[in-house]
Parts: structure tokens; C-alpha cells; sequence
């Protein structure tokens, strides 16, 4: 603005025209929220926000009145924590109930699942349901209000004719059944609650109660055709290992068969028959040795052994010591040629024949008793060799029946706990239980659950805030020109005398500025004109007698606030002249009732005229 320098705001109040830019500047810049420019940028754009708000709360109304109406009915559902078993064995149904909420979360999302939908669609019958086909075809809100505005046909003629397929039909209602569907949990307990939402109370509460028996029903179906999966897999698992466990019984008793382990106290009895065979080697050994030693004194002549203690050997020596008593008698009494003398030598060389005949006999005892101990003693010996190769051979071969044992008891083993599972599961077919219990069956729904009038007026005017708020910000953002005295004071680095609010913004005045001056001494606008009166004027060097007024656009209000500062000036008992200089539009003089015949401000300046011949209206 080309401004005299001695009119700009630094001389006004004494400081150097950039410290007060820097001031100015400084504080604009703070980070600190400004309130009072909050408050100056709602009122300057209220108008705009108040139309937003006005049109998204009256699109809530629109969208509350034309939206469906709605009914939830709801079913509570109890997972049994412990489910009692009805046939006798281990209590298996209680393993697969969700105990922690990632299992309840995973039963949640089947009971929202498409399958359970489908189940729910057939059983119930809902594809001859007229009540439900026709809340499918519902149109909705949009197609409502656009029909309610006149930019449409009635939905309700056009949804028939929109009817795609059989099979799309069912795909909608499955999908219409999904998302009409909401399960929660109730707080931390082991209820879910299953609530439908639906345009006819009546279905909602049918469809919800069919939800809560399906799911029920379909823990029983899973749970009977586990059980049928699990008698034909343990049907055909138990056949294999039975024929398993027979081959490898019949593995170990062919293998005893062969290795001649039919009793498991071979071995024992094996090990006592080479104990026996030890102890009787050991007398057979000495036996035979004693035979063998008397044979051979018996050669030697030392010792005739049982030949000289025969019972008739020593018969023998008792006639013979009698014979030679007798002949020895008969020799002292008769000659050598004495008959009986040589009767008794003979019948002594017949004893002493017999004797040596017994003694020959004697020996040859001796040795075929040496050769039988000795036969004997071999018997023994060998016996015991084989009987120790048999334990051997024992020993070696009940390694590998013990292995094959082992084997055979593991088939076994196995075969008889999949059999006892086997007889389990066939118990307790038949006799299965859901885990879960249907606390409260829902109800038809006496009032509506949605639109909710309170909630969508809220949330209308919410976005209308936002929305206007925002719509304020980018308005006042776009905006060029001035909005406050520090806005002035900060872009044009000149201080701003002050600011005058529009007459209509004021809430006492009369028809014109100059009227309100006069008839509202107190009032707002008066005041506005006194603190820019008093703004202008405050300077420590002189009074500033000389105000000009002027602007860079016509129609901004230089001869409204011209004026107005005059009046204010004069209401003051201040001598004040008001000098029109707009010799072009001349609104000043126009607004005092100057007529346009008289001489102006042109003719004094070129000297034709003088200024005390030029007229002038005492009108302040």
C-alpha cells in the first residue's frame, strides 16, 4: 500500500517498522493454540458449516426414514465344559470341546460359516418360504430414497424382474442368511449368543432358533460320523494287525519247531541234564580209574585185589590149608609112594589148580570192569559234549526267538488295544451327546433394533461438524484477502488502527452506518469507530489532525468509514471538515446531499475558483 511514511503504523507507536513486522510475524507463527482465531474463523464461516450440518443431519433423517425396518431375535447357546458320558470307558467327547478362546473364536466363525448357512437354508425350507424370499428381494435404502426423490421406479416392482437363476437365488439367500447372522460371546462364560436380523420379526426369530438346533444337530451328525469313520478305520487297522499278530506267531513256533525249542525250559532242563552228566563223568572218571589201577596191579602180581577175597578163592585156600596138614601128617608117617599120600598131593595140586583158575578168572573181571568203566566214561563224556553243543545251540537260538517273541508280544499288544478301541467306539455309537445346551430359545422381536433415530441424527451431525469444519478450514485456507488485524499487521508490516464490523452483524442499529452513529452512541458500531478514531490519533508527537481515507478497489467502504469517522469525531464536539477527493464517483457528497451543479475540489486546485466560494452542508 503506498502510504505516507508518516502515517505508517511504526511512527504511530514509536517502533522501527521490522521489529514490529518481527513481532507481528512472531507471534503468528507460535505454536500455541489461538482460540479466539478458532472462534473468529467459525463465525466467519458459520454460514458454510451451518449448511453442512444441516444437509448430512437432514440426509440422516432421509436415510432413517426410507431405511428398512429391522428385528433381531436372539437364541442363547451354553458349550457344556464337561460333557457327560453315557457309555462306560475313557471320556473322550470332553477333549474336543473349546476350553480357551481360540477354540470358542474358531466355534464362532463355523456358526457364521457359509456351511452352516447351507444347512440352515435347506432344513428349514427356506427356499418355499414366500416371507423370506420376499425379505430377500427387499429393496434397499439407496434404491428407497432414490425412489422417495422422484429418480426412480418403485423397487418394489423392479425386484421380481431382477431374479436371476435358481442356483443364484440360493447363492443370495446363503449369503443373505451369512450376513444376517452375528454370534458373541457373553462376557467370559462359556454362552454365545446367536442373533438374526431380519425386515420380518417372525423369520428372524425362526431363523435364529433353526440356527441354534442345526448347530446343535450338526455337533451330533459330526460326532456320528466320526464315529462310523473311526469303526471302518479301526475295522480295517485291527484286520491288518490281526493277520500281523498271526504271522508272527506262526513265525516263532516255526521257529521252535526247527531250533527244537518247543517248551521255554528246554534250556533249564538242557543245563540240569549237563549238571547230571558232569557229576556222573566225575565217578564214571574214577571208577574208572580205580578199575584200571587194580587191572594193572593185578598184572604186576603185587595185588590180586578182589581175585584173593572171592568167596571161592578163599574156599579154596582153607580145603588146601586142610590138605596140606593132612599131607604133611602123611609124609612124617608114610613114604613118599604112600597111597594116600599121594591121594592128598594130588587133591592139593587140584585145589592149587582151581585156585589158579578162579585168580585167572579174577583178572579177567578186573579188566572187562577197567574196559566197561573206561566204555562208560566215554558214554558220559560224549553225552555230556552233546548236551553242552545243545545248550549252545540253545543259547544262540533263543536270541532270535526272544527277537521274534518280542515281536510277536508287540502285534499282539497292539492288536488287542486297537480291538478294545475297536469295542469302545462300537459302544458308544448311537449314544452321542452335543456339547452344547440351548439356554433360551429367541423370541419374536416386539420392536424394531434398527435404523436407530438417535444414533444415525448423531452421527449426521458428527459428520456435518467434520465435514463443515473441514469445508471452513479449506474456504478459509483458499481465501485472499484479510481476516484479522494481525492477519493486516503481519502481510502489510503496517500497524492496523482497528477493525469495523458489518452494520448487519451488529445486533442494535438503524438503517445506515451514519444512522447508527447517531442514534446508538454506545453501541457496538459507534465504539468500533471510536477505537479506530483513537488508534489513528495515538502518537506521541502530534495529534494527526489530517486523516486520509483511501482504497485500492471502489465499493471496499473508504466514504462509509470516511464519514463514519467524521460523525464520531463531531459527536465528540470536535470541529471536523470532510473533504470528498473522489472527483470521479463522488459518493461522499452524493451521501450528503451535495447537488452536482456546484463547484468541487477540481476548480480549487486550478485556481478558477477560491475555497471560500465553494459550498459547503454542516451536516454532522
Amino acid at each position: 500500500m503506498n502510504v505516507p511514511s508518516k502515517y505508517a503504523g511504526a511512527d504511530l507507536i514509536g517502533l522501527p517498522q521490522s521489529a514490529l513486522a518481527m513481532q507481528f510475524s512472531a507471534d503468528r507463527d507460535s505454536d500455541r493454540l489461538d482460540l479466539r482465531a478458532l472462534l473468529s474463523l467459525v463465525r466467519r464461516q458459520f454460514l458454510v458449516i451451518a449448511t453442512i450440518v444441516g444437509i448430512c443431519t437432514l440426509l440422516a433423517l432421509l436415510v432413517t426414514h426410507n431405511a428398512p425396518l429391522l428385528y433381531t431375535a436372539s437364541a442363547d447357546l451354553l458349550l457344556q465344559p464337561n460333557t457327560e458320558t453315557i457309555t462306560p470307558g475313557p471320556a473322550d467327547g470332553a477333549d474336543d470341546l473349546p476350553r480357551g478362546a481360540e477354540q470358542i473364536e474358531t466355534e464362532i466363525q463355523f456358526m457364521q460359516s457359509r456351511d452352516l448357512a447351507t444347512k440352515v437354508y435347506d432344513q428349514l425350507g427356506l427356499a418355499r418360504d414366500a416371507d423370506f424370499a420376499a425379505q430377500i428381494n427387499q429393496p434397499g435404502t439407496i434404491a428407497r430414497i432414490t425412489w422417495a426423490l422422484g429418480l426412480g421406479t418403485d423397487p418394489s416392482i423392479t425386484a421380481p424382474a431382477q431374479r436371476g437363476a435358481a442356483d443364484r437365488e440360493r447363492e443370495t439367500a446363503i449369503a443373505y442368511l451369512a450376513r444376517g447372522l452375528s454370534v458373541k460371546r457373553v462376557g467370559n462364560s462359556y454362552a454365545l449368543r446367536m442373533s438374526f436380523t431380519s425386515g420380518d420379526p417372525a423369520l428372524a426369530a425362526k431363523i435364529a432358533n433353526g440356527y441354534a438346533k442345526i448347530y446343535s444337530g450338526n455337533q451330533i451328525a459330526a460326532k456320528v460320523t466320526a464315529s462310523q469313520d473311526a469303526v471302518g478305520i479301526l475295522r480295517k487297522r485291527m484286520e491288518e494287525l490281526r493277520l500281523q499278530a498271526q504271522s508272527d506267531f506262526g513265525a516263532v513256533q516255526q521257529y521252535r519247531i526247527s531250533n527244537n525249542l518247543q517248551s521255554k525250559s528246554g534250556t533249564s532242563l538242557t543245563e540240569q541234564e549237563i549238571s547230571a552228566y558232569n557229576q556222573q563223568v566225575a565217578l564214571a572218571r574214577a571208577e574208572a580209574t580205580q578199575d584200571a589201577a587194580r587191572l594193572v596191579a593185578a598184572y604186576s602180581g603185587k595185588a590180586l585185589g578182589d581175585a584173593t577175597t572171592s568167596a571161592v578163592v578163599n574156599a579154596l585156600r582153607s580145603q588146601r590149608a586142610a590138605l596140606s596138614i593132612r599131607a604133611a601128617e602123611l609124609s612124617e608117617r608114610y613114604l613118599p609112594s604112600h597111597p594116600e599120600l599121594q591121594s592128598a598131593q594130588q587133591q592139593l595140586a587140584d585145589i592149587d589148580g582151581q585156585i589158579a583158575v578162579e585168580v585167572r578168572r579174577a583178572i579177567m573181571n578186573l579188566q572187562a570192569n577197567a574196559q566197561a568203566s573206561s566204555a562208560r566214561l566215554s558214554s558220559l563224556q560224549g553225552s555230556l559234549g552233546g548236551a553242552t553243543s545243545k545248550l549252545d545251540m540253545n543259547n544262540r537260538a533263543l536270541i532270535n526267538l526272544d527277537d521274534l517273541e518280542r515281536r510277536a508280544g508287540a502285534s499282539q499288544a497292539l492288536y488287542e488295544s486297537y480291538l478294545n478301541r475297536f469295542k469302545e467306539v462300537v459302544a458308544r455309537s448311537g449314544a452321542e451327546q452335543a456339547n452344547s445346551t440351548l439356554l433360551s430359545a429367541a423370541s419374536v422381536p416386539m420392536r424394531p433394533s434398527s435404523p436407530n433415530l438417535a444414533l444415525n441424527l448423531s452421527l449426521g451431525l458428527l459428520i456435518g461438524v467434520l465435514v463443515g469444519g473441514a469445508s471452513a478450514i479449506a474456504v478459509e485456507s483458499a481465501y485472499a484477502g484479510f481476516t484479522t488485524a494481525e492477519d493486516v499487521e503481519r502481510r502489510l508490516q503496517v500497524r492496523c488502527a482497528g477493525s469495523v464490523p458489518l452494520l448487519e452483524s451488529v445486533d442494535t442499529h438503524a438503517g445506515s452506518p451514519l444512522e447508527t452513529i447517531a442514534a446508538y452512541p454506545g453501541g457496538a458500531f459507534t465504539e468500533s469507530m471510536r477505537s479506530v478514531l483513537a488508534a489513528i490519533r495515538q502518537s506521541p508527537d502530534s495529534r494527526n489532525q489530517v486523516i486520509a481515507v483511501t482504497s485500492a478497489m471502489p465499493d471496499e467502504g473508504k466514504t462509509t468509514i470516511a464519514a463514519c469517522l467524521a460523525r464520531t469525531a463531531a459527536i465528540a464536539h470536535e470541529r471536523v471538515a470532510i473533504i470528498d477527493c473522489d472527483v470521479v464517483r463522488r459518493q461522499l457528497s452524493l451521501s450528503y446531499g451535495l447537488t452536482t451543479g456546484l463547484h468541487g475540489l477540481g476548480v480549487i486546485f486550478d485556481g478558477s475558483v477560491t475555497i471560500d466560494a465553494v459550498p459547503s452542508s454542516d451536516v454532522l
